[in-house]
């Protein structure tokens, strides 16, 4: 059966019950922390292998051209050398006048960025949509490089972060036993 306590033994087990949940609470939030930190990580992780093939940009992706051009920055779902991009581009009805530059190429995929005149911008791209053009999933205001070096700074601070909610976890190691063994009423 149950055996009496005093009231001093248990308010003084009601104060190490209490310091118990709050030490529970706090590693709780600790890991979630931690996974939060991981999430993040692993969206920079993301965003940085879609900016990759963008690097050589000299302008952001948000670029759409100046006052006598229009901007295509974006890729085709093929392989495109020079070459076979200028060929692809002037099937047709007539052969507009561009310049372009591949900034990666693939086998699956070609990213490029293109310039033609702005009175052109339509045609051109209805010929690019035909080919299968698509713009970067992350269109930015900031050059692709300087984007990059931001998002790899973050990372790094986050994965600090993460060793120091780590080592605040473990200090909680030392109490392992006593938060598996502590009944939550006394008996």
């Amino acid at each position: 059966g149950r055996r009496e306590i005093s009231y001093g033994e248990f308010e003084g087990y009601e104060q190490r019950r209490n310091a118990l949940i709050r030490d529970c609470h706090d590693i709780v939030a600790l890991q979630k922390q931690r996974g939060e930190c991981r999430t993040e990580i692993a969206r920079i992780d993301t965003v940085l292998s879609q900016l990759e093939p963008w690097a050589k940009l000299d302008v952001p992706l948000s670029f759409r051209g100046t006052k006598s051009t229009a901007a295509f920055i974006g890729s085709l779902p093929a392989l495109y050398t020079g070459e076979s991009l200028n060929a692809a581009l002037a099937e047709g009805e007539e052969a507009l006048p561009f310049e372009a530059e591949i900034l990666s190429a693939g086998r699956e995929q070609t990213c490029l960025f293109l310039l033609c005149r702005k009175r052109d911008a339509q045609r051109m791209e209805n010929k690019l949509r035909v080919l299968g053009f698509a713009r970067p999933p992350h269109s930015t205001a900031e050059l692709p490089k300087d984007k990059g070096r931001e998002l790899r700074t973050r990372r790094d601070a986050l994965r600090e972060d993460q060793e120091i909610l780590l080592s605040l976890l473990v200090r909680f190691g030392e109490k392992r036993e006593e938060l598996e063994t502590t009944p939550c009423a006394p008996s």
